[in-house]
C-alpha cells in the first residue's frame, strides 16, 4: 500500500482469498482534525440458489457512515448470480450505497455483468 500525500480517503477495503479462507478488513485513516466517518461495519448474508453462500463463494460487508448512509462492498468468488438483501448480481465485484430511505444508489460493478434491485 502506498501513501497518497496530499490526498484523503474516507475508507479502504482490503481483501485476500485462498482455497478455503476469506479475509476482509476496513481501515479508516486517522486524522486529528476530523472525526470518524464510520459508525459500524457488518457482514451481510449472501444467498445463492436459495441457500446462504459460504464465505469462500461470495462475501459482502456493509459500512454505515456517521451520516446514516450505508456502503456495501461485494465480492463473488464463484460463478452465478448472488443476492444480497434486495440486490441480485452476477458481478465478480460490486459496490453500492443504500440511502437512509433504503434507496440503492451509486452502483458500480464489473462491466458486462447484471445488477438488479427488487
Amino acid at each position: 500500500m502506498t501513501e497518497a500525500v496530499g490526498g484523503e480517503i474516507d475508507y479502504v477495503m482490503l481483501r485476500r482469498n485462498a482455497n478455503s479462507t476469506v479475509f476482509a478488513t476496513v481501515q479508516e485513516p486517522w486524522r486529528e482534525s476530523t472525526a470518524s466517518k464510520i459508525a459500524s461495519v457488518r457482514q451481510l448474508f449472501v444467498m445463492s440458489n436459495g441457500r446462504r453462500a459460504a464465505d469462500h463463494e461470495a462475501y459482502a460487508m456493509e459500512i454505515t457512515q456517521t451520516d446514516g448512509v450505508r456502503r456495501v462492498f461485494f465480492v463473488n468468488y464463484s460463478d452465478g448470480p448472488k443476492t444480497i438483501v434486495r440486490v441480485t448480481t452476477n458481478a465478480a465485484v460490486a459496490t453500492w450505497n443504500v440511502s437512509k430511505g433504503g434507496e440503492v444508489t451509486h452502483v458500480r460493478h464489473a462491466k458486462g455483468r447484471s445488477f438488479s434491485v427488487r
